[in-house]
């Protein structure tokens, strides 16, 4: 009878034989155990799981660390945006006031030249007032209505109304204006005229209206529509097209 044979009748015979037998083998080769168990397939697999996951380990870390770097950047650059956008706010603040500065000493003069405008639009008005009314007297003069020694002049009332041509003896009433743009202004302009009239209870031998400037064909017929009706004269420089 071969061992084999032998081994496995012992065996048979003392199954604790058996258990130190596989002890035994399993001490000097494992593996040999493994293929008689039939698991050699199993330990492979379990194998190849552990590689891969100490390679989806390393993985991992790896883009941790990569994560943590892009954060880190994007931080920076974060830094850098806010000292740029810090030191560009600041440059706007800085040029904006200036530029305030500047608007402040551009209102003044402005302010001054307004002012001056104004006192200036005021010396023109009566350079232009004065003129006219000369104008009128030398024309009502020549049409023999005053007296070649009479002064017209302007007159205020009571009230605070004042009127541009007076002349007490006889009366003479009348208005000056630069410009007529509109009917209004006609109106405004007779009515003044009729209120100095009804004030001094007395109706005046002539009343006047001159103009240096009519905007207008329209308006100047209508004017001279309004004047007529009132019994006043118009007296215009030139009707503007």
């Amino acid at each position: 009878m071969s061992l084999c044979l032998k081994l496995i009748e012992e065996i048979k015979q003392n199954p604790q034989l058996a258990r130190q037998l596989i002890s035994t083998i399993a001490e000097v080769a494992p593996d040999a155990i493994a293929k008689l168990l039939g698991i050699e397939l199993l330990f492979n697999e379990l194998r190849k799981l552990r590689e891969d996951f100490n390679k989806m380990i390393s993985r991992i870390e790896s883009l941790e660390r990569r994560h943590a770097e892009d954060v880190e950047r994007i931080l920076a650059r974060l830094e850098s945006l806010e000292r740029r956008h810090a030191e560009d706010t600041n440059k706007i603040f800085s040029v904006l006031s200036g530029v305030l500065k500047r608007l402040e000493v551009h209102d003044r003069m402005l302010k001054y030249l307004m002012g001056a405008v104004a006192r200036l639009d005021t010396v023109i008005g009566k350079a232009f007032e004065s003129f006219a009314r000369e104008t009128v007297e030398e024309y009502l003069k020549d049409l023999g209505i005053i007296p070649r020694d009479a002064k017209l002049t302007s007159k205020r009332f009571n009230g605070g109304l004042e009127i541009n041509i007076f002349l007490k003896n006889p009366l003479i009433l009348g208005e000056i204006t630069s410009f007529i743009f509109e009917e209004r202004e006609i109106k405004d302009m007779i009515n003044k005229i009729e209120t100095v009239e009804k004030m001094l209870g007395k109706r005046a031998k002539e009343k006047v209206i001159m103009a240096s400037l009519i905007l207008g064909k329209d308006l100047a017929e209508k004017a001279k529509t309004l004047c007529k009706e009132k019994g006043i004269r118009l007296i215009v420089g030139k009707i503007a097209e």
